[in-house]
């Protein structure tokens, strides 16, 4: 149950803090938050990670995805905890293509590529999973010295 708790609670923050930023600050604009470092700016990505694959339409990348949260959703009992970082995530950028046509992301650390909270949590979910998929592995091909 606290799976399914979290992965809500990342989707609606993730969508809550994009409805304040659309009528906080219109798109295109930068707002700084730590002048020279981080910046919020919303932006409209019409891509996958990054902004790349712009040349897919937002409803071939909405089928996309929602088939990689069903196959998350499938294993998410055999393996990681932490898939529901990635499922809470992904479903907030789908719910963005869906509902704007596009990902809205904001955060703008300079030198690098504009991000929403969806992104920050799936980063994590997956950088997470590597984790625990590494010590899981290790526990098993670990000799037993009892």
């Amino acid at each position: 149950m606290l799976r399914i708790v979290l992965a809500v609670s990342t989707f609606i923050f993730d969508q809550l803090s994009k409805i304040i930023i659309l009528k906080k600050i219109p798109l295109g604009l930068s707002y700084p938050i730590i002048p020279g470092v981080l910046y919020l700016t919303p932006t409209e990505n019409r891509g996958v990670a990054f902004g790349v694959f712009t040349t897919f339409n937002s409803f071939f990348l909405s089928l996309l995805s929602l088939a990689i949260v069903a196959l998350l959703i499938y294993f998410w009992h055999r393996h990681s905890p932490y898939l529901y970082l990635i499922v809470g995530g992904a479903l907030g950028n789908i719910v963005d293509r869906i509902r704007l046509g596009y990902v809205l992301d904001f955060l703008h650390i300079r030198y690098w590529p504009i991000f929403n909270l969806a992104d920050i949590c799936i980063f994590f979910g997956v950088i997470l999973t590597i984790i625990s998929a590494l010590r899981k592995g290790g526990e098993e091909s670990a000799p037993n010295t009892f």
